[in-house]
């Protein structure tokens, strides 16, 4: 049976440290599905092969970066899907940015999305991910939030797997990939 279970789940002893999503990385859906030689291995991805993929940072600031998960069933229907939600805040936005979040917002992303622990996941691996709302606020108050959010959603048929432990940098096991900015 494909619902059978391998494994239970204890309660951790250790409390895991903080929360939140440090970096988002994002690469065109399209450039992402070229790629051969990716390998799951049990939810990781230890591989992306040797096809070169472009890859776009955006490190963003402390406690404003979010990542959920939510499982959605339809009994009457017989589905169930994964709804992947990212919502990236970014601050003092000037003329510079504007190209770039127009085609953040018009594109179909795979994104990476790197947590304070040091673990990435990957959302939209199969279908993609789109803007679905987002606004540009400047407070009333001096220290009001002057800046944008941007929403992204993904809905796949499981949860996102994780990226291979990398060494120094995020991506530097994988020489395919090519990070702008680098770090």
């Amino acid at each position: 049976m494909p619902c059978d279970l391998t494994n239970g789940r204890l309660l951790d002893e250790c409390l895991v440290g903080r929360a939140g999503i440090k970096t988002l990385f994002f690469s065109k859906l399209n450039d992402f599905r070229s790629l051969t030689g990716l390998t799951d291995v049990g939810g990781e991805i230890t591989d992306m092969g040797v096809d070169p993929i472009d890859t776009y940072r955006f490190e963003l600031a402390d406690n404003v970066g979010n990542f959920e998960e939510a499982v959605n069933a339809s009994q009457e229907n017989g589905t169930v899907f994964v709804q992947q939600t990212i919502v990236m805040t970014l601050f003092n936005i000037v003329p510079a940015d504007l190209a770039d979040l127009n085609n953040l917002k018009l594109g179909r992303w795979v994104v990476w999305a790197l947590d304070f622990q040091g673990k990435i996941r990957l959302i939209g691996r199969f279908n993609g991910c789109t803007v679905n709302g987002g606004s540009e606020t400047s407070g009333t108050a001096a220290g009001d939030k002057k800046g944008l959010d941007m929403t992204f959603i993904a809905e796949e048929n499981d949860y996102a797997v994780f990226m291979q432990d990398y060494t120094t940098n995020p991506f530097d096991n994988f020489a395919n990939v090519t990070l702008n900015p680098a770090y």
